[in-house]
């Protein structure tokens, strides 16, 4: 007997596990793990190891160099991203990559309480989120499958997102806490963090080549015949007009109102 393994019915239904896009949602709920990570280990760094007044300062400084600079470069990054018409399998791999990175170089800073060096790299992972996002954007519509539409694919990626992160925030605060809280518990959600990247860089190359494809364009709508205008057809045409001439009486003499010439051996009428 032949067992044929099934996907996942979350990520695979409806035709998602054959064209790929199932791929793609365990990709994304992967990176939003990773991403949960470094939100608990940002927040039990920066926000709550601190006395307010200090926690006031920190705040304001990461806001400065982290999103004011995002806020100016996030709408220049979707245009950039939707230029690229070859290798959206590898951007994606190379955010993941990129962020894990960056989430192991946060680690050391977070352990030597280098915060110029931490917030600058929480920067660069904000930055490819939202390269992330766009690419994952672009690459969706081609693996979609006939039975549901983009939306029903947004809404389950998002649905596979949210639950990935809700387990992601309980693991990280376990570790820190297994961790001893503070830097030495951030320390090491970061670099469990990063393992959580590098996971999510090998299921990149799981997606599908057909990323890459051109959508398939509309077929254009075949041209109707063409039709004179309404006023060519309620007047006849010069053949119509000629043909009623030559079956009808005899045409009248010049434009004086004559009557016509009798030719010879025409009788006259009584």
């Amino acid at each position: 007997m032949i067992v044929s393994a099934s996907p996942p019915r979350l990520t695979g239904a409806s035709g998602a596990g054959r064209t790929g896009l199932s791929k793609l949602i365990e990709l994304t709920a992967a990176g939003s793990a990773g991403d949960a990570f470094v939100a608990v280990a940002l927040a039990g760094t920066l926000f709550f190891s601190a006395s307010v007044s200090q926690a006031r300062s920190q705040v304001a400084l990461a806001l400065i160099v982290t999103m004011a600079p995002f806020a100016v470069l996030a709408p220049l990054i979707g245009p950039m991203l939707d230029r690229v018409q070859q290798g959206r399998k590898y951007i994606l791999a190379g955010t993941m990559l990129a962020r894990g990175l960056l989430c192991w170089g946060m680690a050391g800073a977070v352990a030597h309480h280098d915060t110029v060096t931490l917030l600058p790299a929480a920067f660069g992972v904000l930055v490819l989120q939202k390269a992330f996002g766009v690419t994952r954007s672009a690459v969706t519509p081609r693996l979609l499958p006939r039975e549901i539409t983009l939306v029903t694919a947004n809404a389950r990626a998002g649905l596979a997102t949210l639950i990935a992160s809700t387990l992601a925030v309980l693991l990280a605060g376990g570790i820190d806490l297994a961790g001893g809280g503070g830097n030495e518990g951030a320390a090491w959600v970061l670099r469990t963090g990063t393992v959580i990247y590098l996971a999510a860089t090998a299921l990149s190359f799981r997606v599908p080549d057909r990323v890459d494809a051109p959508l398939p364009q509309a077929a254009a709508p075949r041209a109707g015949p063409a039709f004179p205008p309404r006023g060519l057809l309620a007047a006849p045409t010069l053949p119509h007009a000629a043909r009623r001439v030559d079956q009808g009486a005899p045409a009248a003499g010049p434009a004086t109102g004559a009557p016509p010439r009798r030719t010879a051996g025409q009788s006259h009428p009584v």
